[in-house]
């Protein structure tokens, strides 16, 4: 009997240490929740972890100063609406003159005032003592007397800030970035600092080797697949020949957005606001031939951008490729055209574990549209799709 009394108070007391939450959803319909909000939508989402990944020396710390800027002003950003918050940005890379110098050149660039900026944006250089997480005796990992200062300092400020931008993990991570513990602790701690004080993280990180080299689409992050798993966002940049691309790789609330192409000019980030394209009937024809092509043969095409067989991954280096669609701008708007004109469909299939995949077909009309023997040079709306 007393031993039964005590496994009772020892299942009580376990029951206690436990912080689960019960979550109601019998009222969902009456008390509907409340949808997910973004900063900038659908890239980063509020109040959780976005990781941004990139090779050293791609511009991961430049641009994610502008992004601190234009939110911290309310500016739109790459064409995309913003919030207007407060910003925190944590340097634990890049001491404060090399920073000053950033966003003087950005704010001269904007035409605003530094003055107006500061309001809104806070730098901390934490150069001297970066780390947030290291590992301690015996292989275990603890966060640092700096991450608790960190959050100290985030509960004195009286505006607090709704985004903090963490330059970057190389330097705030002193742990084994293959040690899925080690990693899962760390961005574990940085959840807990969104949660509490109702703030976004974004964390810059470097990437994996084949990245770096230039392998198309690689997993876009270093190390273990829980730097991956524990973001709801996912960003990476990368050069592709003479074009710098975001890749938006990974959204749990919302959908993938395009890749955003961008140009590093006299030290600024910019968008790529290269005029549009001609469209014409050769290339359109050449294009489709090289689709149904492909299809016959087995090889799919996937209208997935993140895709490793999407349309500018397969055909970029295929020699029949007409020069003007060798940009990943031009392929995005051949296929517009192309889907737009029914020329192009999806249709769903089975892979070979069976799985339910989305491939690129030529539609019967593309295949009238092949079969005619005109190589005109002409604008694409001269093209008789009515009839074709």
């Amino acid at each position: 009997m007393e031993k039964n009394t005590q496994s009772n108070i020892s299942v009580k007391k376990s029951f206690k240490a436990l912080k689960w939450t019960e979550v109601n959803i019998a009222d969902i319909t009456k008390n509907p929740p409340r949808q997910p909000e973004f900063l900038i939508e659908p890239w980063l989402p509020a109040d959780t972890l976005t990781l941004f990944s990139g090779h050293g020396g791609t511009g991961k710390s430049l641009l994610s100063l502008l992004i601190a800027i234009h939110l911290s002003l309310g500016l739109k950003l790459f064409e995309k609406e913003v919030k207007k918050c407060p910003v925190l940005f944590y340097s634990a890379e890049d001491s404060r003159e090399i920073i000053r110098h950033r966003i003087g050149n950005i704010c001269n660039h904007l035409g605003v005032n530094p003055s107006q900026v500061a309001e809104n944006l806070i730098v901390l250089d934490a150069t001297d003592l970066p780390c947030l997480y290291e590992i301690g005796s015996n292989d275990k990992g603890k966060s640092t007397d700096q991450y608790l200062k960190l959050n100290q300092y985030l509960e004195r400020l009286k505006v607090k800030p709704k985004l903090l931008i963490i330059d970057n993990a190389s330097n705030t991570f002193d742990g084994n970035e293959n040690n899925r513990k080690h990693t899962r602790e760390f961005l574990y701690s940085l959840i807990q600092s969104c949660k509490h004080h109702l703030m976004a993280v974004l964390l810059l990180a470097h990437v994996d080797k084949p990245t770096a080299k230039g392998e198309y689409l690689a997993q876009g992050y270093s190390g273990s697949t829980a730097w991956h798993n524990s973001a709801r966002s996912r960003w990476f940049l990368q050069y592709e020949k003479d074009d710098l691309i975001l890749f938006h790789q990974k959204s749990n609330y919302a959908k993938l957005d395009d890749p955003i192409t961008l140009t590093n000019h006299s030290g600024l980030i910019l968008i790529d606001k290269q005029s549009s394209i001609a469209i014409n009937s050769r290339n359109i024809k050449v294009l489709l031939t090289l689709f149904d092509k492909y299809y016959q043969r087995g090889d799919y095409i996937s209208p997935l951008v993140n895709s490793r067989s999407n349309p500018f991954a397969t055909f970029r280096d295929d020699c029949s490729l007409p020069k003007e669609i060798r940009t990943r701008k031009a392929m995005r708007q051949y296929m517009e055209f192309l889907e737009a004109n029914s020329l192009l469909t999806r249709e769903t299939y089975s892979n070979q574990h069976y799985k339910d995949r989305i491939r690129y077909k030529v539609t019967e009309r593309g295949l009238q549209l092949m079969a005619q023997n005109a190589t005109s040079e002409t604008a694409a709306s001269g093209i008789d799709l009515v009839n074709a």
